[in-house]
């Protein structure tokens, strides 16, 4: 699942390719993926009658005129106080390309990408699309989701951000709302594993799996200690490494370690750094202890059974 620093790849991708342009034309194939926030506070899910064609519709001539991220979510600012949200789950990723219809299905065109993006684009995990938008100046933006659980919420700026989906997420990590007497007040509340803790989006927004184990592995915090039972020095380690480790996987454009890719196709550069996640029974890059992997509230966690004691 694409975390906050893939997520945060993808909006500035699209602040740079989306923002100023107008939408002229729609297209999806999957309905279960489009909700329709209306102004009743109702919500008309994708394969509402109403829906497939109010979709369209009011979409159509609106301007891009912010990106950003939340969390897991892409917040694609429309001109008319309007906003798509769109939380990418497990295979979710956009792209920037273009794309011909066949038999009611978008193929990739080469025409205006460079060589290595059209590559890119015809790429097997870059095949699924289900979401384009078709832009006025002739650019095009397209959504792949292999899996299709991605969610795409459209409506009123102030009905999506009060959604429930979004009401209800903690503060960002890298965000000045999160700083270390914030975190402390977290932990000291927070009764669960600190694995579970960190992957608890109304406790703190945007961390998954992978960074989570990563932040523990540095700070030397085992996952499946209380988060309550940190001392006030590993609570400073965990603050100071959640803002490394993010920092530096943006600046790596994201962790690919299954379909996640930016908007030109390309895979993100994090794996080369990678400590813990994903590395069950190979030597610690610290002590050369195996890694061990183990399964916390159907979640798999990561560590190291010497840098990480548990007692």
């Amino acid at each position: 699942m694409p975390e906050l620093p893939e997520v945060e790849t993808m909006a500035r991708d699209l602040k740079k390719a989306i923002v100023g342009k107008t939408i002229r034309k729609v297209w999806y194939d999957w309905p279960k993926m489009i909700h329709l926030e209306l102004e009743n506070g109702r919500r008309h899910l994708g394969h509402h009658p109403a829906s497939r064609t109010m979709f369209g519709r009011k979409l159509r001539g609106l301007k891009v005129v912010s990106v950003s991220r939340r969390a897991k979510n892409v917040l694609i600012g429309l001109s008319g106080d309007h906003i798509l949200a769109v939380h990418p789950k497990m295979t979710g990723h956009f792209l920037s390309g273009q794309w011909i219809m066949r038999g009611g299905k978008p193929l990739p065109a080469s025409y205006g990408l460079s060589r290595r993006q059209a590559e890119a684009i015809r790429e097997k995990v870059n095949s699924y699309i289900h979401f384009l938008l078709w832009f006025k100046d002739g650019s095009m933006l397209g959504y792949s989701d292999a899996r299709k659980f991605g969610r795409i919420i459209f409506g009123a700026k102030e009905k999506v951000l009060g959604s429930k989906e979004l009401s209800s997420l903690g503060p960002e990590p890298l965000g000045s709302d999160l700083d270390l007497p914030a975190l402390r007040k977290i932990l000291s509340s927070s009764r669960g594993r600190i694995k579970q803790m960190l992957l608890d989006q109304t406790k703190i927004a945007g961390i998954g799996n992978i960074y989570a184990d990563e932040i523990l592995w540095t700070s030397k915090v085992h996952p499946l200690r209380r988060a309550n039972s940190l001392s006030d020095g590993e609570a400073k380690a965990l603050f100071n490494n959640i803002k490394k480790v993010l920092t530096s996987a943006i600046k790596m454009r994201g962790t690919s370690m299954s379909d996640y890719r930016d908007a030109s196709g390309e895979s993100g550069g994090y794996m080369r750094l990678i400590k813990v996640y994903g590395r069950e029974g190979e030597p610690c890059l610290r002590c050369r202890m195996l890694i061990k992997r183990i399964v916390i509230a159907a979640r798999s966690a990561h560590f190291c059974p010497r840098c990480q004691r548990l007692a």
